[in-house]
């Protein structure tokens, strides 16, 4: 089975907004509002399933892909750094190299940046 599963004592239940979606990495993180979140990289992009301590998370409007910052649609990793320091950055590991989402902006280390491919 695709997406994600909420469990609570011995009871696990599908969340219906990532059913069908091939997670392949999370990454808890925190909305711009500081509401609780997870990024979800999948063969198809990065997403957000926000609202995640309510009983309906939903996937935020947003896809991240090769088309508009990443340099694969498949996502391999995720990791955040900077949360000491108020500013995080998302960084983001795909089959065809390395982005990093920091102050609003995307920069790709990839063969096309001129990293080894």
């Amino acid at each position: 089975m695709k997406g994600l599963s909420r469990c609570h004592q011995d009871i696990c239940r599908p969340v219906p907004a990532t059913r069908g979606l091939p997670v392949r990495a999370i990454l808890p993180t925190r909305t711009e509002t500081g509401q609780p979140a997870l990024w979800m990289g999948t063969r198809h992009g990065l997403v957000r399933l926000e609202g995640i301590d309510g009983p309906e998370p939903a996937l935020a409007p947003l896809l991240f892909d090769h088309r508009n910052a990443l340099p694969d649609d498949s996502i391999l990793s995720l990791a955040e750094s900077g949360k000491t320091a108020g500013e995080r950055a998302l960084w983001v590991g795909t089959e065809k190299g390395l982005a990093r989402f920091w102050k609003g902006a995307w920069t790709r280390y990839d063969a096309a940046a001129g990293f080894p491919g």
